[in-house]
């Protein structure tokens, strides 16, 4: 059987992946500290040559009331469209954190219950030659409530050895202002694998432009 080419299969990880997330993101929810803040502004745009380009600046602060900024990364990527699957070379500059070159492969698996999904594998790679996959569920509403449009999705941590770390799940909704601007609200709750550390949530807004 070919796997890539199996749409049956391809929905079927897809319903599994997303059931086990949102599992973690309640159990985790109900064992969460206080939910940290991530701001974001993300501009998309197509080149001369066909290709995308993406750039995306995020902050992190430790509250809700934006007192403390733990963090910040600029994402830029450059991605194209091969034999039905999204590809993407990136590189991301982070503030008091390990920069690294990322390449993302995705690929659209169809709707799933009135819900258009997608699965994609991310390899991070860091300056000291170390690997991370990031391998994510995602899924939107093909309907829209009151221009309100509802996602989710779910992603899991893996390091170069195969070992799960931790999970990030999210749910929001996505809101278009206009032709070219949209606005995003989610929650999520990362969940340790291996440990017993205590879920760490967020809430997050971000801004995104299509140039």
């Amino acid at each position: 059987m070919n796997f890539l080419n199996n749409q049956s299969t391809f929905t079927k990880v897809g319903f599994g992946i997303i059931i086990a997330g949102l599992v973690l993101l309640i159990s985790g929810a109900a064992n969460a500290a206080d939910p940290a803040a991530w701001t974001s502004v993300t501009a998309h745009g197509k080149l001369s040559n066909g290709m995308t380009l993406t750039i995306e600046e995020e902050q992190r602060h430790s509250g809700v009331d934006f007192d403390t900024l733990n963090s910040r990364h600029t994402d830029v990527a450059v991605g194209t469209t091969l034999g039905g699957f999204g590809v993407a070379l990136g590189h991301r500059h982070a503030d008091g954190a390990a920069d690294f070159n990322y390449l993302t492969v995705s690929r659209g698996i169809g709707a799933i219950a009135g819900w258009d999904a997608t699965l994609s594998t991310k390899l991070e790679l860091f300056s000291d030659d170390s690997v991370r996959n990031r391998t994510a569920f995602a899924a939107q509403s093909a309907v829209s409530y009151s221009g309100f449009t509802p996602w989710a999705s779910t992603e899991f941590f893996i390091t170069e050895d195969g070992d799960v770390t931790s999970n990030r799940t999210e749910v929001g909704v996505t809101r278009a202002l206009n032709a070219t601007t949209a606005l995003d609200v989610w929650y999520q709750v990362d969940t340790d694998m291996v440990g017993d550390a205590d879920a760490a949530p967020a809430v997050g807004i971000g801004l995104n432009l299509a140039l």
